[in-house]
């Protein structure tokens, strides 16, 4: 393997993908995230106007149309729970991670890093028994720094993993031909340790900021457990297949078993 491939290897994971509970769980979820006001009429013929005459000169009204972003982003929130959660997921992978303002200000105070935080506005809420509750301020957990990493392919044979193919171009037509076998095969995310500055929080797709593949350090994982919060979920980042919910509540802490029997070195 090539150096700039190096390993990040300590005996227990330092990297994790997080998120939060879904909806199907019965957790409050993200419906909608806005940053902008749907745009007027005037502004609609405008477009028009430009797009037809005056093509050139789109992309600095678009950045007009920017100048007019809410304050703070108007969110549209569903869902069962009877108690304001810690953190407030998506129902798909595009809208943000909103942080309940305990996390925020832990966040704020205790030297976390890689991450910026813009209070939003709850549009709408469920269930009712939330309605007449004090409402708590509630942050979007936006990330800065991007974590880069490479793939490990492993086949599945007899209930084992077996190594197939390892590559850190995701353009390559091999993988694209792997990816496409469903069943067969499994990836597992492997970070690269040159491309980490220390920040407790990352990204790990294309998408930065809001939208993108949420990260963090093991530190944020024992402040979560330490404090009690639920609705997370995290896996170890190098953890084969899918990704699934880690119970950080558990005792003894740390645990003995982060990964699952069989799981490759």
């Amino acid at each position: 393997m090539s150096g700039r491939y190096k390993l990040f290897m300590r005996p227990e994971p330092q990297f994790f993908m997080m998120g939060a509970v879904s909806a199907d769980e019965g957790e409050l979820y993200v419906a909608d995230y806005a940053q902008y006001p749907e745009p007027s009429i005037r502004d609609i013929r405008k477009a028009v106007e430009i797009i037809n005459h005056e093509p050139e000169n789109l992309g600095s009204f678009t950045k007009e149309l920017e100048t007019k972003a809410y304050k703070k982003p108007k969110v549209l929130i569903f869902g069962k729970e009877r108690a304001w959660p810690a953190v407030i997921g998506p129902s798909s992978s595009h809208p943000p991670l909103i942080v309940h303002q305990d996390v925020a200000q832990a966040l704020n105070t205790q030297g976390f890093t890689g991450f910026a935080l813009q209070e939003v506005h709850l549009r709408w809420f469920f269930p009712p028994q939330l309605l007449f509750s004090r409402r708590p301020r509630y942050f979007a957990l936006e990330t800065k720094k991007r974590l880069e990493y490479f793939l490990k392919i492993y086949e599945k044979k007899d209930g084992n993993y077996v190594f197939h193919y390892e590559t850190g171009d995701f353009s390559d037509p091999e993988l694209k031909k792997i990816q496409n076998e469903y069943g067969r095969f499994e990836q597992r995310i492997i970070p690269i340790v040159e491309s980490w500055d220390g920040s407790d929080f990352f990204h790990m797709g294309k998408w930065e900021g809001l939208f993108g593949e949420l990260g963090c350090s093991r530190k944020f994982l024992d402040l979560v457990h330490q404090s009690g919060w639920t609705g997370f979920t995290f896996a170890p980042l190098d953890k084969i297949g899918s990704m699934s919910v880690y119970d950080y509540r558990s005792k003894p802490w740390p645990p003995s078993l982060w990964y699952p029997e069989g799981h490759p070195e």
